[in-house]
């Protein structure tokens, strides 16, 4: 039985997925360290277009730490400024 053929559950079974770019957002805010090594950013994306509200992403060095979905924006911009204060709240940021 080929690995097309087999299913998804079973042992050893792989299947390539489709390779996809990231989507980028509007960037709400950035850190970076006084010695420029680690860079967090956090974006916000508009999915209501599509009925899945909105998403906010927390990137460190462009890769995907946290991704949380909104109802609207409001709510968006919200947690975006949590993360920013939890973030720069931890010292060494700038």
């Amino acid at each position: 039985m080929s690995d097309e053929q087999k299913p998804w559950f079973a042992p050893g079974h792989r299947r390539e997925g489709i390779p996809r770019q990231r989507q980028m957002g509007q960037e709400v805010w950035r850190l970076r360290h006084p010695d420029g090594r680690r860079v967090q950013s956090c974006e916000i994306r508009d999915d209501s277009k599509v009925s899945a509200g909105w998403d906010v992403t927390l990137l460190e060095n462009d890769e995907l730490v946290l991704s949380r979905r909104c109802v609207d924006e409001a709510e968006a911009r919200y947690v975006a400024r949590a993360l920013r204060q939890d973030a720069a709240g931890t010292g060494g940021w700038t």
